[in-house]
């Protein structure tokens, strides 16, 4: 009886011990899982900061340099070297371009233009950026914007290949869509364009 009794307690003992190593190996594992939420959090602080940095950059060079942003009618090329023509003194030109933007994949982040374009150097600020730090960026520096935006438009092309983006598709506004910044899955912001027929 008396074996019996000191089998069971040391039966106990040993299932004690293993649920405190059990619990011990659960502990360290929400430490770990902590940790890595916590680098995680950092990690997004850090591209935020590094985010706002660039913007105020932005808007320092264009105050600190007295930068102008010039509007041309299109077509591009040829607003390019209308302005060329009446500015012969410019070397290099900022250009709004994303790698995600058709054709841009390979772009340089300065670079000269193609040989059969006006020559000048091509600097691309913004080449990195993701849709949706565009709109951060408008919306932080309060930069005006074309209207279509605001009636679900998220990437304007022609006037014939262009609709409102379906993804902000709503009902209840009276455009029947969500505003640009709204878009969510940035890789779906050239849904509004109407693919056209080879």
């Amino acid at each position: 009886m008396l074996m019996l009794m000191l089998m069971l307690m040391l039966m106990l003992m040993l299932m004690l011990m293993l649920m405190l190593m059990l619990m011990l190996m659960l502990m360290l594992m929400l430490m770990l899982m902590l940790m890595l939420m916590l680098m995680l959090m950092l990690m997004l602080m850090l591209m935020l900061m590094l985010m706002l940095m660039l913007m105020l950059m932005l808007m320092l060079m264009l105050m600190l340099y007295s930068l102008d942003i010039i509007r041309t009618p299109p077509p591009m090329k040829q607003g390019l070297q209308e302005f060329l023509s009446s500015a012969p003194q410019i070397k290099a030109i900022f250009i709004g371009t994303r790698t995600t933007d058709p054709f841009s994949a390979d772009i340089m982040p300065i670079q000269p233009t193609d040989d059969d374009w006006p020559r000048v150097m091509r600097a691309h600020p913004i080449l990195n950026w993701e849709y949706g730090d565009i709109w951060d960026f408008l919306k932080i520096a309060n930069v005006p914007y074309c209207s279509l935006y605001d009636q679900g438009y998220t990437s304007l092309g022609g006037t014939t290949d262009t609709i409102p983006n379906p993804c902000l598709a709503n009902p209840l506004r009276s455009s029947g869509y969500d505003e640009a910044f709204r878009l969510k899955d940035y890789s779906k912001e050239r849904d509004g364009r109407v693919k056209r027929k080879t």
